[in-house]
């Protein structure tokens, strides 16, 4: 392929819109880090495009008939088509299988400060639909005057017509008269410019048109994703102040048991202090029974003393009788001795039946008012160890209350079961958090079954009592698995079922 030698000016005819480009560094509209620099190369045969550290540098070379090349490191990438309007359309080269680059694009200027990168669809090598892509901005050089021996075989081609024609104007010493076919072809001419111009005019204005609809499709783009931001924040917020909601109405749940707790204490309080008054007024009123029965026994006492003194006065009144006259009375005062001494024993039975009674249902007061203090020492002892374990657990959660058991043995017991919460990262994605109420550190691993089915797994090692520890999956369901074990331990994990 015949190639340009010692290029001295680039003619747009041969190069294109790289034309204009050669001295200038243009920066990425949108990272202005990113900067492309066009220039000569060598031998001035071709023209290399510097893309800097961040992509390949590449060198265009002229293939003649307004035809270019791209090589990148030593290899042919792209091939370009010079338009009309001076932009270049560039088209991977292989089949689908062995090309190394996209699809079809357009390099073309937009005035003297902006190069525009487009996606293109050819029908026919004419381009049929755009779609821009990026957008280099930065200042061109001033166009310089194209030199007779130019940058390619057409510069080289056309030299001679030139050189031929300008040594016709030279022998020429005065003015010409036009004839009719010179006339006619001057009209011609100008008819040709009159057409080229409003080509020119309406490629133009369809170029405006095109980047006018570029722009709006842009805006709505653009006014597309803030809505779909502005959605997705609010979706947010409402979820965020759902699980405000939600912990809100667990303290408060909370809260209200608190209180219920509260006031079944004051209660039994009130019913303890109630069942000891009463035990009180049933011991006073023991206390005085005895005390009345001691006094009836005192009198019954009395009685018998009495009692015995008259009957032993009967008793010695009879032997009086028979000292003096005969013992005509002694059966029956015996008799009567007798009766006397029975009724003393049967007084004396009843006396000890009472004080065994009485004895009996003291007993049973005593024994009553001690299993009642063992009973609210107990309910006392058992209170105290509910506030303390509840002042060393954490606050409540919302779906995860933590749970008071602590053993080292099986940790499980004082560690909450896994409860889904809102994936950080992953909008569909779910995640688990658990909490350690135990005393001790734990080690924990959750498993998060996959919408695949499988299922993934971290552990965290060392979680502290009181402390929470959550993991999130991308691809996560709403089924979990947990395993925990004692810091340190080396028991190994279990797996999932």
């Amino acid at each position: 392929m015949p190639l340009s030698a010692h290029a001295q000016q680039a003619d747009p005819a041969v190069w294109g819109v790289y034309a204009r480009l050669i001295g200038a560094t243009m920066a990425y509209e949108r990272h202005a880090a990113l900067t492309f620099s066009w220039y000569w190369n060598g031998d001035k045969t071709a023209i290399v495009e510097d893309q800097g550290k961040h992509l390949d540098t590449g060198e265009i070379k002229s293939l003649g008939g307004g035809r270019l090349a791209r090589f990148v490191k030593g290899d042919l990438i792209w091939s370009g088509t010079i338009q009309p309007d001076g932009a270049v359309v560039w088209d991977a080269e292989g089949n689908f299988f062995t090309k190394r680059a996209g699809g079809p694009f357009r390099i073309r200027l937009d005035g003297d400060s902006a190069l525009i990168e487009e996606s293109v669809e050819l029908e026919k090598g004419k381009v049929t639909w755009t779609s821009p892509r990026r957008r280099w901005v930065g200042s061109l050089p001033a166009p310089a005057p194209v030199a007779a021996a130019a940058s390619a075989p057409e510069a080289a081609g056309s030299a001679p017509w030139a050189v031929t024609e300008a040594k016709a104007v030279e022998e020429k010493t005065g003015p010409r008269e036009l004839s009719e076919q010179d006339l006619a072809k001057l009209r011609a001419s100008m008819a040709r410019d009159k057409v080229q111009r409003a080509e020119l005019l309406k490629r133009q204005q369809e170029e405006a048109r095109r980047q006018e609809e570029a722009r709006r499709q842009q805006a709505e783009y653009d006014a597309r994703m803030a809505a779909q931001r502005a959605a997705e924040e609010r979706a947010e917020r409402a979820e965020a102040r759902a699980a405000d909601d939600a912990f809100a109405g667990a303290l408060m749940n909370g809260l209200n048991v608190f209180k219920g707790e509260m006031a079944k204490n004051q209660a039994q309080q009130a019913q303890q202090q109630a069942f000891l008054a009463n035990l009180q007024r049933q011991q006073q009123q023991a206390a005085d029974a005895r005390q009345r029965e001691q006094d009836r026994q005192r009198q019954a006492a009395a009685q018998e003393q009495l009692a015995r003194q008259q009957a032993a006065a009967a008793q010695a009144q009879p032997q009086r009788q028979a000292s003096n006259g005969g013992g005509t009375a002694t059966r029956p005062t015996q008799a009567q001795a007798n009766q006397t001494a029975q009724t003393a024993q049967t007084a004396q039975a009843a006396q000890a039946a009472q004080a065994a009674q009485a004895e009996a249902v003291e007993r049973q007061l005593r024994e009553r008012a001690a299993a009642e203090r063992q009973r609210q020492q107990q309910l006392r002892e058992q209170r105290q160890a509910e506030e303390r374990v509840a002042a060393a657990a954490p606050a409540p959660r919302p779906a995860d209350p933590p749970q008071r058991a602590s053993t080292l043995d099986d940790p499980s017991r004082c560690v909450s079961q896994p409860s889904q919460v809102r994936n950080p990262n992953c909008k569909e994605g779910t995640a688990f958090t658990v909490t350690n109420s135990c005393a001790q550190p734990v080690d924990v691993r959750l498993c998060i079954k996959t919408q695949q089915g499988g299922w993934d797994c971290g552990a965290s090692w060392g979680v502290g009592p009181g402390a929470d520890w959550s993991y999130p999956s991308c691809r996560g369901t709403s089924t979990a698995f947990m395993d925990v074990r004692s810091a340190g331990s080396n028991r190994r994990f279990a797996d999932p079922p």
